[in-house]
């Protein structure tokens, strides 16, 4: 008992050690923490031992940061920035992991070792970059938006290494258990939400700030439990639990009142981490540490900010917003250690990327201004002109598919259309399986074979007369996609313009679809890239309907005028029968 205590002290005197030191040197305390982890860890100095009060403190601190980062989000910010942050974190994350993933494997790597690699590399810290932003307003609500998307995306990642032990990751079964546990999990959620809605304004207004405490952790610790008794992670129910809390009045006093608790039990788990690098192995591969911390930070600034300028932000924010997003943190921390659990040890090395992207990431938003302009200077006139063309071109479609933009709008109008009518077929439907079911109790046996023939014949006939609305519903959310992706560049176009540009459309996504399934082939790149290639498909299909419409609009045009011409001075009610009829 006594070494515990005596290292449960010299714990949170480190913690303490390390926070100032990294605030002194302007870098984030975990930093200091993991250094000191370090040296003061079994490894070098031997001051303190992993022991299991200190591995359990870490794991509650590692549930706590996750719940957390739960409280923070917020769905409505989500959804104002739309399109826009989905595709910022999509192209990053794309970005870093395929850069990361082929450095895996020409360093030697295994596959699995190299995906849960890229994984874990392409992430940015939540963390570090709530600390490294304050004072920067450029695009934070976009880029929190950003970072809400991949934290979301690491928690699937750690959702899934469990099976990775036993399982093969590919197989259908894997992703099927997944699912269902996580269902599971979600039934929980929306119950305690619920519950939780009825018991938090009394505890709010009792003004009792210990109620809030006791509800909120009893919360995320049950949910997390829940979590590992279907399968998955601790981290998905504290994350959940955090996100009950976020969407109930009053999270502010919640947040308010869990912070100090988070931010000393978080502090041992970075603690931990540190303690469990291993000095030798750090010392032994200083070329895999320093490759690697090259191109993570490398792959998150380019991808950061070509997706960002290319979603319409100003270059100079753009920029800056890669150097805000160029550290490794708490996920990348999390998903090593349970890899390790399953013989795929990178914990020393993410633990070290960690530490090194801290510091850059911190030395680059001190000098934001001046890498901004000198990168700036070293791209070609010419190039910056075509880059603004594309980027305002990619900024009024992604605007269109946002809360209030065009194609939004005509898709919540038909898509409120469709629900009638898909409600009106099941009331038709119904209504014809209770006539059968009429038949089949033998109440008017006489009658069987017409109630049977007026069943089926209700059927149709309400399917067939909703059909139309179903068609016409598709055809007009198929012109809103075409128009969001073509009119931001021509608003205004004859039937001539408009069935050249749906045709170049079509052949352009396909070709790059066939260019891209090559390269994809060709990198080795996991099979969910060659998911994205449906979305290439989906906009042909679109664009070629549009062609076809579009083909038979012209042909209207063209017979209206053949028509006209031999119409003239003779046949005139013929000719108005005809034009009616075109019409």
């Amino acid at each position: 008992m006594a070494d515990q205590l005596f290292s449960l002290g010299v714990a949170i005197l480190l913690s303490l050690v390390g926070s100032v030191i990294a605030l002194r040197l302007k870098l984030h305390p975990i930093a200091g923490l993991l250094l000191l982890g370090l040296v003061a860890g079994p490894g070098i100095l031997g001051i303190v031992q992993q022991s299991e009060l200190i591995t359990f403190l870490a794991e509650v601190g590692a549930i706590l940061l996750i719940f957390g980062i739960g409280l923070e989000v917020d769905p409505h910010t989500m959804l104002n920035k739309g399109l826009r942050a989905i595709v910022v974190a999509v192209l990053k994350l794309a970005i870093v992991f395929t850069i990361v993933y082929e450095t895996s494997l020409l360093m030697g790597l295994g596959l699995m070792e190299s995906l849960l690699l890229g994984s874990m590399l392409s992430v940015t810290s939540t963390a570090i970059y709530a600390m490294m932003s304050k004072g920067v307003s450029n695009e934070k609500d976009l880029l929190v938006t950003v970072l809400i998307i991949e934290d979301i995306f690491s928690i699937f990642v750690l959702a899934m290494i469990p099976g990775l032990g036993h399982v093969d990751a590919g197989q259908l079964g894997a992703l099927f258990s997944m699912a269902v546990s996580f269902l599971i999990l979600v039934g929980g959620y929306l119950a305690a939400r619920e519950v939780l809605k009825l018991a938090m304004p009394i505890f709010i207004e009792s003004g009792n700030k210990e109620s809030i405490l006791y509800a909120s952790l009893a919360l995320c610790f049950i949910l997390s439990f829940g979590a590992e008794a279907v399968g998955l992670a601790a981290a998905i129910g504290a994350f959940l639990a955090g996100n009950v809390m976020a969407s109930l009045r009053g999270q502010e006093e919640v947040y308010a009142t869990l912070k100090p608790f988070t931010s000393i039990f978080s502090s041992f788990f970075f603690l931990s981490v540190g303690m469990s690098l291993n000095p030798q192995w750090i010392m032994a591969n200083p070329v895999e540490i320093a490759v690697f911390s090259l191109v993570c930070i490398f792959g998150k600034y380019f991808g950061t900010a070509s997706a960002m300028y290319f979603m319409g932000v100003e270059s100079t924010a753009a920029l800056g917003a890669g150097a805000l997003m160029l550290s490794t943190g708490e996920f990348s921390l999390l998903i090593a250690k349970e890899a390790a659990a399953y013989g795929m040890d990178m914990t020393s090395l993410v633990g070290a990327i960690v530490f090194i992207t801290a510091i850059v990431s911190s030395v680059s938003i001190n000098n934001m201004t001046l890498i901004s302009s000198s990168i700036e200077k070293l791209i070609p006139a010419n190039s910056k002109m075509a880059m603004r063309r594309v980027s305002r071109y990619m900024s009024q479609v992604a605007g269109a598919f946002e809360p209030g933009g065009t194609f939004h709008n005509v898709f919540v109008k038909e898509l409120g259309r469709v629900g009638t009518s898909v409600m009106n077929v099941v009331i038709y439907v119904a209504f014809a399986l209770f006539l059968l079911r009429v038949g089949e109790l033998g109440i008017a046996t006489e009658y069987a074979i017409w109630i049977e023939v007026l069943a089926a014949v209700l059927a149709l006939a309400g399917i067939a007369y909703e059909a139309p609305k179903f068609f016409k519903s598709a055809i007009q959310i198929t012109h809103g996609i075409s128009k969001a992706f073509l009119h931001a560049e021509a608003p205004y176009e004859d039937l001539d313009q408009k069935m050249m540009t749906r045709s170049v459309a079509v052949v352009l996504l396909l070709v790059a679809s066939v260019g891209l399934a090559f390269v994809f082939s060709l990198l080795m790149l996991p099979r969910v890239f060659f998911y994205f290639l449906f979305v290439f498909y989906i906009l042909a299909g679109v664009f070629f309907v549009e062609t076809i419409m579009t083909a038979g609009e012209i042909f209207k045009r063209k017979l209206k005028e053949k028509v006209h011409k031999e119409g003239r001075g003779a046949g005139g009610l013929k000719t108005m029968l005809i034009n009616f009829i075109l019409d």
